[in-house]
């Protein structure tokens, strides 16, 4: 297998990564948001924080789709 090859296999690898880190994180935070009590203040920053994760890593993940120069430095 030559370099570039096992690099874009890498690259590809960390994307489907990203974007399950993110899927999972929308996950936990659904069912946070589906709970029949009111969240608690303390519920609600880890809501923010769920959502927060999960916007970098598919912001992440789409920069290195689409980005060759983000696929260097990621």
């Amino acid at each position: 297998m030559d370099t570039e090859a096992f690099f874009n296999k890498n690259e590809d690898e960390r994307i489907k990564q990203l974007t399950g880190i993110a899927n999972l994180h929308i996950s936990i935070a659904r069912d946070l948001l589906t709970t029949d009590r009111p969240l608690s203040r303390e519920e609600m920053e880890s809501l923010l924080n769920l959502l927060i994760t999960a916007n970098e890593a598919k912001r992440l993940a789409q920069s290195l789709k689409e980005d060759p120069n983000v696929r260097k430095t990621a």
